[in-house]
């Protein structure tokens, strides 16, 4: 089974699967992993979740022994957010896996925001399909949400299509969102090309497309 690391890449939360390449280290049973990702235009899902702006995000993860921290940058507007996440998987039968995760949020520049989420789920693959589960919840602007991600491989070509809930305490803010997304290794560089199509059913919010790079070692 891929290993499937759920991050959170946004001001509010976006929960998106990440397939990241392992690398071997000096140290027995840590593995160190990451991606550097580049979207021609952002992708709306309704700004109680997040967008993902233009410009470069970045993720550094350290896997030991099945406890893993993250650490990510990102571009969000005139701004740039940091966030570090510690994540706890445990296979609980074979091919299933729960996690736990906390994650930390810190935005510099002139907003200067901090939130904490926290997260569980479970992730499996049955038939070459890989299937994840988020439940992930905000103390600070009580909202949570419930997301599923479903990602299929066709020889080189891979798809995933993405469904979340959000519940808030403000009833305007609730909302689904849908995101589609297909991509291809590139021979060129470690990493893959993507085209992304996002949709909510918040007001106001149209559809988006993006295409995006992800480099990764």
């Amino acid at each position: 089974m891929k290993k499937i690391l759920l991050s959170s890449v946004a001001a509010a939360t976006l929960i998106s699967t990440t397939v990241f390449a392992e690398n071997k280290s000096s140290i027995p049973g840590l593995e160190v992993s990451g991606e550097f990702a580049i979207a021609s235009n952002h992708i709306d899902r309704g700004e109680t979740i997040s967008n993902e702006k233009t410009g470069g995000s970045g993720a550094v993860a350290l896997d030991y022994k099945g406890m893993t921290a993250e650490f990510s940058t990102f571009s969000v507007e005139a701004d740039t957010e940091i966030d570090s996440s510690l994540t706890y998987t445990q296979e609980i039968s074979e091919g299933v896996e729960a996690y736990v995760s906390y994650l930390n949020i810190r935005t510099t520049g002139t907003s200067g925001t901090q939130g904490e989420e926290y997260s569980v789920g479970l992730a499996t693959s049955i038939n070459d399909i890989d299937l994840g589960y988020d439940y992930i919840t905000d103390p600070d602007t009580t909202f949570n949400i419930n997301q599923i991600v479903i990602g299929k491989s066709y020889g080189d070509i891979g798809v995933e299509a993405l469904y979340g809930v959000v519940n808030a305490d403000d009833a305007a803010d609730e909302h689904n969102y849908y995101q589609v997304s297909v991509s291809y290794p590139c021979s060129i560089t470690t990493g893959e090309w993507s085209l992304i199509a996002a949709d909510t059913n918040k007001a106001g919010v149209k559809p988006t497309y993006a295409i995006a790079h992800t480099f990764t070692f």
